[in-house]
């Protein structure tokens, strides 16, 4: 059975629920590129997250969205990202499943569910991440709030480095502390379903 492998990844599960509950409506269409808002992109912030990989990569350009349009376009991005999370999760739980055998101890089962949950993570959760990331980084931030949305991405990409650095973790360890800083931030600005677990 795998059932702490359930426990670790439950939170990171609710990033696929949480994706999947936004109103279907909220401008999914053309997330990626400002949708049919008009807006502008201007480059005074930096490049958008060119470089990456080491917490640093999230400066983000300027746009003309309101903070409205653009929390709600981010907020649609990320959900259009983690859409598939939880078949993707439910399939790698069943190939673990299938994988287990019957003769080994508590002990040694223990450590083979948590390694399948770093890894199921690594695999789902931080590629889907990083695509979020990358996503709200596309819209362009609203002018004057690029400090503040340049932060909450750095603070979440600096977590998905950090458990992908990972090389195990413990029956106590908690996955989502890792990103609780750039939690805070994103539902403090808005951008709730850009959140690790929604």
């Amino acid at each position: 059975m795998i059932v702490r492998v359930i426990a670790v990844l439950g939170a990171a599960l609710a990033i696929g629920v949480a994706g999947g509950c936004g109103d279907e409506d909220s401008g999914a269409t053309g997330a990626g590129n400002g949708g049919d808002t008009g807006q502008e992109q201007t480059g005074n912030s930096g490049s958008a997250g060119a470089d990456g990989g080491n917490g640093k990569g999230a400066e983000i350009t300027t746009s003309s969205l309101s903070r409205d349009q653009f929390v709600k376009l981010g907020n649609a991005a990320c959900q259009r990202e983690s859409k598939d999370y939880a078949t993707e999760v439910t399939a790698l739980l069943e190939e673990g499943t299938r994988k287990q055998g019957g003769n080994e101890s508590r002990e040694d089962e223990i450590e083979a569910e948590l390694e399948f949950g770093l890894e199921a993570t690594k695999k789902v959760t931080l590629p889907i991440m990083a695509a979020q990331i990358a996503a709200v980084q596309g819209l362009g931030a609203p002018d004057g709030d690029e400090g503040e949305v340049e932060a909450a991405l750095a603070a979440q990409q600096r977590g998905v480095e950090e458990v992908e650095g990972l090389e195990d973790i413990g029956p106590e360890d908690d996955l989502g502390s890792y990103f609780e800083e750039g939690n805070e931030m994103l539902r403090e600005y808005g951008l709730k379903d850009c959140a690790f677990g929604g």
